[in-house]
């Protein structure tokens, strides 16, 4: 019932702004405009706003990512609204429909800010969002109205870093004061975009992975057997979204990790694509190593983070997907899958958890269908993996600027219908003669998503024997056991 009033509440903002927009400029329907609303955590619509729009898209000598749109908004008799002409992203759209057709959705990434007063002081809240669009549609001048609501926890008690901070009207106290000022803005200035593998070209990016290495390095392999399977599948009421990962490190709040939305989105689709690969050697010679990987183009972008009055706050770092190879067959379309026994992201100790135990002596089947490591995962998840040490081994110094939040960005795809979208890791041992630990690698921190917390488990596997002791009572990580 909740779900269903929030629905309701949204598609009546909709309606509303599709007539206030209509009225003024002489449109039909916000025809050949984006109308982008600005709502409040309670969905009360804003009527001052700061807001920041930035664009990718291929070109012949690589990605490009640049700010396309800013500007401050108010409205004293109705919510603020922004409008985009689809004419100013008619060269933007036609560099995705020249590369991808109408296959892949790309979004427009943006940053908002408002101010407001609260206990005596004035509070700065910023808001990172993604709009998708359909590059077709923008091409054939086709507006639509998207609402963003401020439901991320970024907040800025700008009063206590500032006491000069400007106050429009001082004829009021502070308690009383409404700052609707163009002061009362934070600004995202990007700093510098790096890509993996490079901005002209994709390159293998890991999805699911297993390593029993050690397993085979005792001689074990013939008491496991085991497989990692991927299904990947969309119809016309079900998308897949490659997420953008955010981290933000502001210098009056603690660091904060968003899913902004979506980089990319594929959808109104109907093929499967499906990998399953084996490992072990219980039920035949299979190797020790597989993954599951998509060949993609990453972005990391940098920005820093200010008031428009030039005091610094801090820095963010974004993750997003600017480019994939997808598979096309008759108007469907999904990334193509590959395997390998190659492992393209290494196993990352410092974040090992560990799964399972299994003691010497015991057979043991298990099967973990879609990842649900935990009761607080990210709705819908189909699979997250690190993203660090593929970035870093393009672009070092970009890597050690982004250090305080990088290890913890994710390559994160999402899907509107977990049924058709299905990752798996399963295995079978038999009576051992040494324990066995199964471990999966997996931050420490939560990301914000639709105004809650969630983990974000990677679908990263790793099988250790003890007879080389327990990995987990190093000093890498003394928790591990």
């Amino acid at each position: 019932m909740a779900k269903l009033l929030f629905i309701v509440t949204i598609l009546s903002i909709l309606l509303v702004i599709t007539i206030l927009i209509a009225t003024p400029l002489n449109l039909s329907i916000s025809e050949e405009y984006i109308s982008i609303v600005f709502l409040d955590k309670n969905l009360k619509p804003l009527d001052h706003v700061f807001y920041q729009l930035y664009a990718f898209y291929p070109s012949p000598n690589g990605t490009v990512f640049k700010e396309i749109s800013r500007g401050f908004i108010s409205s004293s008799n109705g919510p603020a609204i922004v409008t985009i002409a689809t004419g100013d992203l008619k060269q933007i759209a036609q560099a995705w429909f020249d590369k991808y057709g109408d296959y892949i959705h790309p979004s427009l990434i943006g940053f908002a800010s408002y101010a407001y007063n609260e206990s005596g002081s004035i509070i700065l809240r910023t808001q990172s969002f993604a709009i998708s669009y359909s590059p077709a549609q923008i091409l054939e001048g086709i507006g639509f109205a998207q609402p963003v609501i401020f439901n991320q926890n970024k907040i800025i008690n700008i009063t206590k870093i500032s006491k000069n901070f400007h106050i429009a009207d001082t004829t009021t106290t502070v308690s009383q004061f409404k700052c609707v000022t163009l002061d009362c803005s934070i600004i995202y200035v990007l700093n510098w975009v790096v890509y993996y593998p490079s901005s002209d070209k994709v390159g293998p990016l890991p999805l699911m992975e297993v390593d029993a290495n050690e397993i085979y390095n005792e001689g074990l392999q013939s008491y496991l057997g085991g497989g990692i399977e991927l299904l990947l599948l969309t119809s016309q009421s079900t998308t897949l979204s490659m997420d953008i990962a955010e981290g933000v490190d502001l210098k009056y709040a603690s660091i904060s990790y968003d899913i902004p939305g979506p980089s990319i989105t594929l959808s109104y689709s109907s093929m499967k694509e499906n990998v399953s690969v084996p490992f072990g050697q219980l039920a035949g010679k299979y190797p020790a190593t597989q993954d599951i990987y998509i060949n993609a183009q990453l972005a990391l972008a940098n920005y820093t983070v200010m008031t428009n009055t030039g005091i610094f706050l801090g820095y963010a770092d974004q993750v997003l997907v600017t480019g994939m190879d997808i598979r096309v067959i008759q108007n469907n379309y999904l990334p193509v899958l590959y395997n390998s026994t190659n492992l393209y992201e290494k196993f990352d100790w410092s974040y090992a958890q560990n799964l399972l135990y299994i003691q010497k002596g015991n057979s043991y089947s298990y099967n973990l269908l879609d990842l649900l490591v935990s009761n607080n995962v990210l709705p819908n998840l189909v699979v997250s993996m690190p993203v660090a040490a593929l970035i870093a081994a393009v672009a070092p110094e970009a890597a050690l600027l982004a250090a305080p939040v990088l290890p913890n960005l994710e390559f994160i795809i999402q899907t509107t219908s977990i049924q058709l979208s299905v990752s798996a890791f399963y295995f079978m041992l038999k009576p051992a003669p040494y324990d066995v630990y199964v471990y999966y690698e997996g931050t420490n921190v939560q990301y914000q998503f639709g105004g809650n917390n969630y983990v974000v488990p990677n679908s990263i596997f790793y099988f250790w024997p003890n007879v080389l002791h327990c990995k987990l009572n190093t000093t890498v990580n003394p928790n591990y056991c």
